[in-house]
């Protein structure tokens, strides 16, 4: 264990987690200065468990206060986790991850209400692209967890990371396409020791869809100009002959990215092609189940009214 945690450091931890772990607002703001002092030293703890244990009162502590966390608290919490992130990963190591994404969802305004501070802005790219680093790990769930955390980010504070994102998961996503009708499936990367089986490959198709529908933004006409096609025959070509979990996957990408795409006055080719293929998908969805509740029928009228 670190020197800056000591066992009365410990011990006083374990006194203040029911008030925290309660997630009483009252209880937090009380002894909001000596909690967060705790889990800075937890965080830099060479003991994973005080790390997990640090991360999991983070995201307790942003989940409560939201907006309500003062900027200047928020930081230095936000600079420990991203200190505590690199180095192998060890067992637990995802909920660095949900606090980053946690405090930085909850405790800095979005777009909808006002746009951040230059600082607050550095900070929101620089945790981003953290999150993208981690998306590259070669632990399986990890690398999920981190895509998931990083979609949530992007999509709350409407930030532009889609290209590299795109980039990281569109080889691996491609190649469980290509491994459809085989058992065994195959090694998703050469350096990859995990086995590479049916459920995993549907897992991870699952994940990776909904980030990349989640990451799509709203607000960048050059990088939905320059991505628009790719993304969209990406999600098309991951329905044909998929599993309905993973044709639902990429129903609800398919929603976000047809709501924030900003269609041309003038259809060119591309996006003709790409409207008759998403509303080829929306009715081979809605006529599979139709008593099932997903966006493919908002999305089929959009296109219409669109096209």
């Amino acid at each position: 264990m670190s020197s800056g945690c000591s066992a009365s450091n410990v011990q006083e931890a374990q006194v203040l987690s029911p008030l925290v772990a309660a997630g009483a607002e009252s209880g937090v703001r009380l002894y909001l200065t000596e909690v967060l002092a705790l889990v800075e030293q937890a965080l830099a703890s060479a003991t994973w468990t005080l790390r997990r244990q640090g991360a999991a009162v983070a995201s307790t502590v942003a989940r409560t206060l939201a907006l309500c966390l003062e900027w200047s608290r928020a930081e230095p919490l936000v600079r420990s986790l991203l200190a505590a992130l690199p180095g192998r990963t060890w067992q637990g190591k995802e909920t660095l991850l949900e606090a980053l994404s946690a405090v930085c969802t909850k405790c800095i305004a979005g777009p909808p209400q006002q746009e951040g501070t230059p600082a607050q802005q550095a900070v929101l790219r620089e945790v981003s692209e953290a999150l993208l680093r981690e998306c590259r790990r070669e632990n399986r769930a990890y690398r999920e967890s981190a895509m998931h955390q990083l979609a949530e980010l992007l999509e709350a504070q409407q930030l532009d990371l889609f290209g590299p994102l795109l980039d990281v998961l569109e080889g691996p996503l491609l190649q469980c396409v290509a491994n459809r009708g085989s058992s065994k499936g195959g090694a998703a990367e050469e350096d990859d020791e995990e086995p590479w089986d049916l459920e995993s490959q549907l897992h991870f198709q699952e994940v990776t869809l909904e980030a990349l529908g989640q990451a799509w933004p709203q607000q960048a006409p050059a990088t939905q100009e320059k991505h628009r096609g790719q993304l969209c025959d990406l999600l098309l070509r991951s329905f044909a002959g998929g599993t309905w979990r993973v044709q639902l996957a990429v129903v609800k990408a398919l929603h976000k990215f047809v709501l924030r795409l900003a269609w041309p006055m003038q259809a060119s080719q591309e996006v003709t092609s790409m409207a008759g293929g998403i509303i080829q998908v929306a009715c081979e969805a809605l006529g599979k189940c139709l008593a099932l509740e997903v966006p493919s029928s908002r999305l089929h009228v959009r296109l219409w009214v669109s096209v």
